[in-house]
């Protein structure tokens, strides 16, 4: 049942809007190769979480390729030395994760270094790519 106000038109008291604690996302400057989006008003500790996850989701979303393993003849693991090369396995390793590789389709590929014999500096350009890497 209806109260008595309400069934004889009375006017309904005003609304007064309260401030939105909603979070309103703008994207405040944007180029080709860069974007600074704000988003506010957020509760503490979430805009560390909200910016870690968008993070991680444009990492995954960039085209690329790495080494994800390396086997070295006569090296058992990764703390030793490698014949009649100055760097340490160590050293080598971080070298090796500064490649820079673009794959031309989605296959997996091996590259192989084989230096055999050879004296000097050893470059990328002495590995042996496959055809749909670069």
């Amino acid at each position: 049942m209806l109260e008595p106000h309400l069934s004889q038109g009375l006017p309904a008291a005003p609304v007064v809007e309260q401030p939105s604690n909603e979070p309103q996302i703008e994207v405040a400057e944007r180029t080709d190769d860069f974007a600074r989006i704000v988003a506010a008003p957020l509760p503490s500790g979430f805009g560390i979480t909200l910016g870690n996850a968008l993070r991680r989701v444009l990492l995954s979303a960039l085209p690329g390729a790495a080494v994800t393993s390396v086997r070295i003849e006569g090296v058992v693991h990764e703390f030793s030395t490698i014949p009649n090369v100055k760097e340490d396995s160590v050293e080598f390793l971080l070298n090796v994760k500064e490649l820079r590789l673009r794959a031309l389709s989605d296959r997996p590929g091996t590259l192989i270094l084989d230096v055999s014999g050879r004296e000097g500096e050893i470059t990328a350009a002495d590995l042996q790519v496959p055809e749909h890497y670069e």
